[in-house]
């Protein structure tokens, strides 16, 4: 060892330990809880410092077992995030939750990646490349219900799902929104957002909703509000 070496080793004191077998048994725990719900686990920002891969790895060898019929797939921040696990051979369904370039069209054909959409402009410029390329592009449609952070005004439900409708280029496969104050369970908030979200999925034809996923609840909302559950949970720090 060289000199000056060891004082300096010698102040490392921390380091963090991740137990993949407690993420899976948090996993199968929330399966139950949040049932028929399904998880979608979100491994944003490397699954909130525990390892994304190593985490959608674990996660991913569960879909093979009991319970892992619960597991939708995977939710990142953004395109490289989802490169990552693809690169590292995760299989499973990866949804980019932020905005992204228009230019970022070519990589979610390439990675089979899946966006959410939150503006009208990112839907067009989505459109616009599918019919050019003869692809047609997987979705989630965002709607603002009241976080007014990311999403489309849930009042433009109407007119979407009608544009969805004469695009065979689009493939609308999911409706989101996200709660402002799920932490806080008894918030007026709660129910008018839910009620804005309910106002917009009304605007889906019968067979439409049955083949469209739903999903509203982050960990808190899945954890203490079941009425915002709906097709899937989008479940991060919990797990």
């Amino acid at each position: 060892m060289a000199e000056g070496e060891s004082g300096a080793h010698s102040l490392r004191r921390a380091w963090v330990e991740v137990d993949l077998a407690a993420i899976r048994r948090n996993y199968h725990r929330l399966a139950g809880r949040v049932a028929p719900a399904k998880i979608l686990a979100v491994v944003k920002a490397d699954a909130y410092g525990h390892g994304a891969v190593a985490v959608a790895r674990a996660l991913e060898a569960e879909a093979g077992g009991e319970g892992g019929e619960r597991l939708a797939g995977f939710a990142v921040a953004t395109a490289e995030e989802a490169i990552e696990l693809r690169n590292a051979g995760v299989e499973a369904q990866i949804l980019v939750l932020s905005p992204l370039p228009d230019e970022a069209a070519p990589v979610l054909m390439q990675h089979r990646l899946v966006p959410v959409i939150s503006s009208i402009e990112s839907l067009q410029a989505l459109k616009a490349f599918s019919k050019g390329n003869g692809w047609t592009a997987p979705l989630h449609l965002k709607f603002d219900t009241g976080m007014t952070r990311l999403g489309i005004d849930a009042r433009e439900a109407s007119s979407l799902f009608e544009l969805f409708r004469s695009s065979p280029e689009l493939r609308l496969e999911g409706v989101m929104s996200h709660l402002a104050e799920a932490e806080t369970p008894e918030s007026d908030s709660n129910p008018q957002q839910q009620g804005r979200f309910l106002e917009a999925l009304s605007f889906l034809t019968e067979a439409e909703r049955r083949t469209t996923i739903v999903h509203l609840a982050n960990s808190a909302g899945a954890l203490h509000l079941p009425s915002a559950r709906f097709d899937w949970v989008r479940l991060g720090i919990a797990l």
